[in-house]
């Protein structure tokens, strides 16, 4: 673990703008604790919101987890046969909250719902190349939050049947 929280930041729009892959593409809304978003005082300049921060509209399933920070994670998924197809997350969280359910949901798609539900805090911290020991809790809560998602899904088809 190196650097703090704006190192980090600074590291992965590095990537970003030179097209890396992940997090991936980026642009959103004001978090918690004060990181507005274009806040250009801040050191690791303006706040990235990744295009997958957004409700789904007519989400084949959905989760909603609050974490022992208070911090929310929404999951939206979008179902196929047994492949989602399409995955989203809005959160009220911190910067790395968000390129946590970012790479949570960009880890869920194109992927059977039974692999989907594997996806664990770990993988999304292997994703994020480093991750500051106080922000870890982040990826565990938008795995978590994958998960409920894919169990929500889960009860809404045994009903149908």
């Amino acid at each position: 673990m190196r650097g703090s929280m704006e190192d980090v930041m600074r590291e992965i729009a590095g990537r970003i703008s030179k097209g890396g892959d992940p997090p991936g593409d980026v642009s959103s809304p004001a978090g918690k604790g004060g990181d507005p978003p274009g806040d250009v005082s801040s050191p690791a300049g303006p706040d990235p919101v990744p295009g997958t921060m957004k409700r789904l509209s007519n989400a084949s399933a959905s989760a909603t987890i609050t974490g022992r920070c208070g911090e929310t994670m929404e999951i939206y998924l979008r179902v196929h046969g047994d492949r989602i197809t399409e995955a989203t997350f809005f959160t009220d969280g911190c910067r790395f909250s968000r390129l946590c359910g970012h790479v949570a949901a960009r880890l869920s798609e194109n992927r059977a719902l039974d692999e989907a539900a594997g996806i664990d805090g770990e993988a999304i911290v292997s994703m994020l190349g480093q991750v500051p020991r106080e922000e870890a809790h982040c990826a565990d809560l938008a795995a978590e939050a994958v998960r409920a998602a894919v169990h929500d899904w889960m009860l809404k088809w045994r009903m149908r049947r």
